[in-house]
């Protein structure tokens, strides 16, 4: 079969020309638009990097914003704007703005408590895969021996921070509890194998209105569960305390909170009655925080380090069940950190906090809880030493020197040797440059007649007449972890820093000695009982007045860090 062949048709000389011409305007054309379309790219590249490093930063250069209960629980609350704001309702609508300073009352008007329950969440699974969810419940629930369900990711359930944008899941979870201390030791228990975490069923919210009143009493508005208060400049304050009754007179009462910047929000809690919240972006928390934990005056390193210690325990904190129970990330007290708004801070302090921005320490990749005490009275504790636990590298019972060395002062003995000397370490009162009312706390002495220590064993346990004290176990700090109190009727040990200090009316640490007297009249009785100890404060981490001293000799922020939270690092995390 022939193959047909294609016949090349040569352009003549003019076809040629003219195909050259128009190809050669074809490419300008072309290379000026490719020209036109790059630049174009370059300049909204050029756009998006500036506005979105602009938007980035107004979104995260201050951090997260997080919730503070300034009051945790009062029928009436008073208010005092110190400038112009705009009160909106839960819905965000404007119920009223203010053109200037003004005194409000807030009251919580028939208030029913809710019924909440607790469940601890095993795993999470998509909806798509209810039967593997469905297996998995079977399978816990044989080896539990304990009720669980699978519930549904939604409005009622209170997710911790962390877990907030779960959306279409399925959560196996045992529950439910009425009893937030038993879904704790259940959660305590499944992490050791599990993520797991605790949330809230709050399906019966608690019932009531919040009446708002102005100075002269007039009833200004009524909202359901809660409102905010959002000043019109930024620089403005708002300060808000709690009420014993709406007397006359009470918007002329003295001011005797603190002042606070940000948004203020007033709250109907689970109980029915009001809480008032200040919302604010962590860098201003933080600020609010330094200098009522250190002091404002203090060494401009030890403001840095205070700054980054604070900032990472906040951190690492949001998202934990720490308040489960409260609609606030944190409390403004020492059970999370001081917190007194702008009343105590110092140019200083306010710059320690702006020089370090988004600085928090690090162990591997997790921000560590930085918790820290004011004096260690020598010993840093082990974090084990003083509550439930991990054993973790950068909270150890050493002492606190340039060079660090374990301690053990797990003895009577040696104990009573360290607390009746005055060693050479950081937080020692006796250097020059020591503030006077932080002396008190290095070494103290406490005592307490026999009559107060039988009320105050009997608040615990009946025992019958005290007939003695024993320290059943201590930790290589020094620090008492069971103390046994021997009655007539039986005993009774007291575990845990806390209930230790408590019995003997709140002790300033856990770091102490005994000495008991026994009654002359009755043998076995006590009679008092003299208690000599050392620091203030739990004693885990940084020691404040020990960072102090180190600022004043002269170390710098790094170096106090480094000495308090050994083999933890400073990461810049926004």
């Amino acid at each position: 079969m022939a193959i047909a062949r294609a016949r090349l048709v040569r352009p003549s000389p003019v076809d040629a020309a003219r195909w050259q011409r128009r190809n050669a305007g074809e490419g300008r054309f072309a290379a000026l638009t490719l020209a036109v379309i790059t630049a174009l790219v370059v300049a909204a590249w050029g756009v998006w990097r500036f506005v979105g490093d602009a938007v980035a930063e107004s979104v995260t250069s201050d951090g997260p914003q997080v919730r503070v209960g300034v009051v945790g629980d009062s029928t009436h609350v008073r208010v005092i704007a110190y400038g112009a704001f705009d009160l909106m309702s839960s819905a965000g609508r404007t119920v009223f703005t203010c053109a200037g300073p003004n005194v409000l009352r807030f009251s919580a008007v028939g208030g029913q408590a809710g019924t909440f329950y607790y469940y601890v969440v095993v795993t999470e699974f998509d909806k798509r895969k209810k039967p593997e969810a469905r297996r998995l419940l079977g399978q816990l629930r044989d080896v539990l021996k304990v009720g669980m369900e699978i519930l549904e990711v939604s409005d009622r359930l209170a997710l911790p921070r962390d877990r907030a944008a779960l959306r279409d899941c399925l959560l196996v979870a045992i529950g439910p509890f009425d009893d937030l201390k038993l879904a704790d030791q259940w959660n305590r228990y499944l992490s050791q194998t599990y993520r797991s975490y605790i949330v809230k069923d709050t399906s019966k919210r608690a019932s009531g209105e919040i009446q708002l009143f102005d100075h002269s009493d007039r009833l200004l508005a009524r909202m359901k569960d809660s409102l905010s208060i959002r000043l019109k400049d930024d620089k403005q304050l708002l300060s808000v305390e709690p009420l014993q009754s709406p007397a006359a007179g009470w918007s002329l009462l003295k001011r005797t909170s603190p002042r606070y910047r940000g948004t203020l929000e007033i709250r109907l809690n689970d109980r029915g009655r009001l809480t008032a919240i200040n919302t604010l972006p962590l860098e201003e928390y933080i600020k609010g925080v330094v200098p009522s934990e250190i002091g404002g005056q203090s060494p401009y390193e030890s403001l840095k380090a205070q700054a980054i210690a604070a900032r990472s325990e906040a951190y690492h904190k949001l998202g934990l069940e720490h308040h489960i129970n409260d609609l606030y990330d944190f409390c403004g007290k020492v059970h999370c950190q001081n917190y007194l708004g702008v009343e105590e801070q110092t140019v200083a302090s306010v710059r320690s906090v702006e020089e370090t921005r988004g600085q928090v320490l690090v162990y591997g990749d997790q921000v560590i809880d930085a918790v820290y005490c004011h004096s260690c009275g020598g010993v840093s504790a082990d974090s084990r030493d003083v509550w439930k636990s991990g054993n973790y590298p950068f909270y150890q019972a050493v002492y606190d020197r340039r060079f660090w060395r374990s301690s053990n002062l797990s003895s009577e003995r040696s104990t009573d040797a360290w607390l009746s000397s005055r060693p050479d370490v950081f937080c020692n009162p006796d250097q020059r440059g020591f503030p006077d009312y932080a002396k008190k706390y290095f070494r103290w002495t406490r005592r307490m007649e026999g009559a107060a220590l039988q009320r105050a064993v009997a608040d615990a346990q009946n025992v019958g007449q005290v007939l003695n004290l024993e320290v059943v176990e201590r930790a290589e700090s020094g620090r008492v972890r069971v103390l046994r109190v021997v009655g007539s009727k039986g005993s009774v040990r007291f575990t845990g820093s806390e209930k230790i200090c408590a019995l003997f009316n709140n002790l300033p640490s856990s770091f102490f000695v005994l000495s008991v007297e026994n009654d002359a009249a009755a043998p076995h009785a006590v009679k008092s009982v003299t208690i000599r100890g050392g620091g203030f404060g739990h004693g885990v981490g940084m020691c404040q007045m020990g960072a102090y001293m180190m600022a004043k000799r002269g170390y710098l922020c790094a170096d106090i860090l480094a000495h308090y939270y050994p083999k933890t690092t400073i990461r810049k995390i926004y």
